[in-house]
């Protein structure tokens, strides 16, 4: 924990230093269960009289949609929460999956959310920016970088900036039921090594279709192209591009080492993934299933860092064992990406406003 807290002292000094970031704020104590997710209150109320207030209500199925195997991380963390509600709720409550893209795109997922066609839509924030601008906030390269896990878990599910976002969410008709993360990070994969930040200089980079992640490789001196996840092997294999970014369990189930020699552990990006539920429908669940949902939602967050974090340190040893070499960044190398990405910073808070930007970093730093 030494490294990550020199880390973060080294990343929260130039972020305070070049953002001029606001006061800190107070975490609300007063929010309703959906927005206040580690009420101590709601979860015992979840345990009990969500189960005892069960009689009489009509059996409801949710849909929850990603597009993950469920083997990764998003879709473990659907099988763990669908066993808590479908055995909290004695089955009256059953959760349908679907997987690997199922229910289209992540974006065609969330339209079907708002729709009421699925339940529940489950992804990394990036693809629901464009129904929620504020999760922009996620494109601050390195802002995680030196947290641990629980820090992070405490950021994005109980604190100012969660219940700021639960605010956004609730205006574009969606409800955040939560995120889940390890404190693991999505990493730079490419043919040739990249010690520090000076080796990211020429890279031609693969990026998703994203304007401040665009931006941010630029600012590290890439040479970017946005391709689709499912053209992303063959562009590798045939040289369209010599480097991608993503976690790295997804590094292996991708087959990377197939393509590329080295890793670099940039940690440029916190590898989390939300549910996202219509508002509407949420609103209109029986509180006892209501309490048996967020229950659900307290405990995964929780029980989902573990399995991050082993499947982090199972995906870089597979991946060592095929071959690839992976680098680990040395301290000032976090620091001075988050000083050549200023301009990522001041364009995100241009685009979102202060408020959001200043209660995430705020919330980081407690």
């Amino acid at each position: 924990m030494k490294k990550r807290t020199l880390v973060f002292c080294l990343v929260a000094a130039m972020i305070a230093a070049m953002t001029g970031c606001g006061n800190s704020g107070s975490s609300k104590t007063s929010e309703p269960a959906k927005e206040n997710r580690q009420s101590e209150t709601t979860a015992a109320a979840a345990g009990e009289e969500a189960v005892s207030g069960l009689d009489g209500l009509d059996p409801i199925d949710i849909a929850y949609a990603h597009n993950g195997s469920e083997s990764t991380m998003v879709g473990q963390w659907g099988l763990m929460f669908k066993d808590k509600v479908e055995k909290a709720s004695n089955g009256k409550i059953t959760v349908t999956m679907y997987s690997n893209a199922e229910m289209g795109s992540d974006s065609e997922a969330i339209e079907a959310v708002l729709d009421n066609t699925i339940q529940i839509a489950a992804m990394q924030p990036s693809p629901a920016v464009a129904f929620v601008p504020e999760l922009a906030v996620f494109d601050l390269p390195c802002a995680f970088a030196a947290a641990d896990a629980n820090q992070i878990a405490a950021v994005l599910n109980d604190s100012e900036f969660s219940s700021k976002l639960d605010e956004r969410c609730e205006q574009a008709g969606l409800t955040c039921l939560g995120f889940s993360q390890g404190a693991t990070f999505r990493e730079l994969s490419s043919n040739t090594k990249v010690a520090d930040t000076a080796g990211l200089a020429g890279l031609n980079l693969r990026v998703m279709d994203n304007a401040y992640q665009i931006q941010f490789w630029g600012l590290m001196g890439c040479n970017t192209t946005p391709i689709a996840g499912s053209e992303l092997y063959m562009s590798l294999q045939n040289g369209l591009v010599d480097s991608q970014e993503n976690a790295l369990d997804t590094c292996v189930a991708m087959g990377v080492a197939e393509v590329q020699k080295y890793i670099a552990m940039t940690n440029h990006s916190l590898y989390t993934n939300m549910m996202l539920m219509s508002d509407s429908y949420y609103s209109a669940l029986p509180e006892a299933y209501q309490q048996i949902i967020t229950k659900a939602i307290d405990e995964t967050v929780s029980e989902m860092i573990p399995i991050y974090q082993e499947a982090n340190d199972q995906a870089k040893k597979a991946l060592q064992d095929a071959g690839m070499e992976i680098t680990e960044f040395a301290d000032d190398q976090y620091a001075e990406m988050v000083t050549k990405a200023q301009p990522v910073y001041d364009s995100v808070r241009e685009k979102i406003g202060d408020e959001i930007v200043d209660a995430l970093l705020n919330s980081i730093q407690k």
